[in-house]
């Protein structure tokens, strides 16, 4: 009887959960896709792109705040559906017929599990495609925003500060009357060209001059030179290729382990294996979250159903604002990686353990005064 009550339980609070997640994710994500909207409208509108550039990249935020969201979403669907089962007197009735609460969040378990692999396969396989496919569209917006500001009879500088330029007529990409002038360090260079076309590619976008005059100067010791050229290029905007911690987030997971075992720069390894391990812990970082929501969600009789809404939410922020900090100090070298992986995961999960075990503990004991 007790074992058909229990799956009939199950079935129940598992849905709930599982449609309460559901919900909460779209409509917070819905949200900060509809914040990100405006944001973008006003930028396209004013770099004359279409719309359709706005959604393409709208779309590609997607996973980045899916991974984000899930371990927020399951901890207040969990706090908000247990509140309303405790309010309403339901779970009392629950624990009262004989089903424990160690039973309870056994069963719950199930969907945890499979969100927590939701978040594992997003972050090792679906994220790094989104980062790259992202890269490579703001280095295509980046060279078409350049492109556009090459006008007829207009001076316009170039992103990196040390170029200015002036075209006296473009047709398309083939540009006529060309005068280049950049500050170097501690040369300045004039270039001009009667003629010319923009060359753009998928990490860069250059100015190529026909039959170039380049003139140079040096201000400190007033020494000139002149020289010319059948072939020219200016780049005016090229995507960085050092290694930094983002280049890594756009390695799949076969990639950083490569990084790791072959590369001899030891702070490449260090990237990169700080990756790595920060995308295994998304899966734990799921799981710790439910569990700290409920260990958190138990009433009192009549209580209100969001009474512990504000204290569970102030621990996940603490405990995620807790991993991101230990995430930079894994990534500066401050702390030893094989330290950071789990410390986090492992305080606030013996927490939350140590608080159901308690709960399950004393439920144990008021049934044992019942009989």
């Amino acid at each position: 009887m007790i074992l058909a009550l229990n799956l009939i339980l199950e079935r129940y609070y598992n849905r709930d959960v599982v449609h309460t997640f559901i919900n909460l994710t779209f409509f917070i994500l819905a949200i900060v896709l509809s914040n990100l909207l405006i944001r973008l409208f006003n930028e396209a509108y004013s770099n004359g792109f279409g719309v359709d550039v706005v959604f393409k990249y709208v779309i590609l935020t997607i996973p980045q705040d899916l991974a984000y969201l899930l371990p927020i979403t399951i901890s207040l669907s969990i706090t908000l559906c247990f509140g309303k089962y405790f309010s309403n007197n339901e779970m009392f009735v629950t624990l009262a017929g004989g089903i424990t609460w160690a039973q309870i969040i056994k069963n719950l378990l199930k969907p945890i599990l499979f969100i927590s692999f939701i978040a594992l396969c997003l972050s090792m396989y679906i994220l790094p495609f989104s980062n790259q496919t992202t890269m490579i569209f703001q280095t295509s917006l980046a060279a078409k925003t350049m492109l556009q500001a090459v006008s007829d009879k207009k001076i316009i500088k170039i992103p990196n500060g040390t170029i200015t330029g002036y075209i006296g007529q473009k047709d398309d990409d083939f540009l006529k009357d060309i005068f280049l002038y950049q500050i170097g360090s501690p040369k300045y260079t004039v270039i001009t060209a009667p003629t010319g076309h923009i060359a753009s590619e998928s990490n860069s976008s250059s100015i190529i001059l026909d039959n170039a005059n380049i003139y140079t100067i040096n201000p400190i010791t007033n020494e000139t030179s002149y020289g010319t050229a059948v072939k020219a290029e200016d780049i005016m905007y090229q995507q960085s290729k050092d290694y930094q911690r983002d280049n890594f987030n756009k390695f799949y997971p076969g990639e950083l382990i490569t990084n790791i075992l072959q590369s001899s720069n030891s702070t490449y390894k260090r990237y990169a294996l700080t990756e790595l391990v920060t995308r295994f812990g998304s899966f734990f970082t799921v799981i710790i979250a439910a569990i700290l929501a409920l260990s958190m969600c138990r009433l009192r009789p009549r209580q209100n159903k969001y009474a512990k809404l504000l204290p569970s939410a102030a621990v996940l922020s603490i405990y995620l604002s807790a991993s991101m900090f230990v995430n930079t100090l894994m990534l500066s070298g401050t702390i030893p990686i094989w330290i950071g992986a789990w410390i986090c995961h492992a305080i606030f999960g013996s927490i939350a353990i140590y608080n159901l075990r308690k709960q399950n503990g004393s439920e144990k004991i008021k049934k044992l005064k019942r009989k």
